[in-house]
């Protein structure tokens, strides 16, 4: 397996952890060395964020890796909810300028609603890995999106109220 830079840094920090912890008395046995040459390295989950603005989810479909997280920020001035249809996962009520972040470690879609607003739809599709097709055309709805939202609607360190939920 070759490493380039980037994996590297990736990498290093859990290689040496996994040294430090597979040594004993200064030697490392052979399984464990073994292991840690063929144990790939986790996938470092991307953020994302979708805005809650004039009772409309942005983006209304939002395709993610696995061991991604999406943030959920209301600039609304109502509440709102981000619940799945089947609750298995909800960001709780949000007030203007609150967000919640939810980690999504399964690949499938979520389709979700606001519970004050059912009206109010979108879906999440989270996959396994992109494709160069999936990840360009990602790059271009980035593009596109910054260009017609503008900026973050609030930085994240004058944000209220963030919840990070775990599946």
């Amino acid at each position: 397996m070759r490493l380039t830079p980037s994996k590297w840094s990736r990498t290093l920090p859990a290689l040496r952890e996994a040294v430090r912890s597979a040594c004993f008395g200064g030697t490392l046995t052979g399984a464990a060395l073994a292991f840690l040459i063929a144990a790939p390295a986790a996938h470092a989950g991307e953020n994302h964020q979708v805005v809650i603005e004039r009772f409309v989810f942005s983006p209304a479909t939002l395709t993610i890796t696995r061991g991604d997280t999406v943030e959920f920020v209301n600039t609304d001035p109502a509440p709102h909810t981000a619940t799945e249809d089947d609750t298995l996962w909800d960001t709780g009520e949000l007030k203007k300028g609150q967000s919640a972040r939810i980690e999504f470690p399964d690949a499938g879609t979520s389709t979700y609603y606001c519970v004050f607003h059912p009206n109010m739809k979108a879906e999440i599709v989270v996959i396994e890995k992109l494709t160069n097709q999936q990840k360009e055309t990602k790059h271009a709805n980035r593009r596109s999106s910054a260009a017609s939202v503008g900026p973050s609607p609030m930085p994240m360190e004058e944000r209220q109220g963030t919840m990070i939920i775990r599946l």
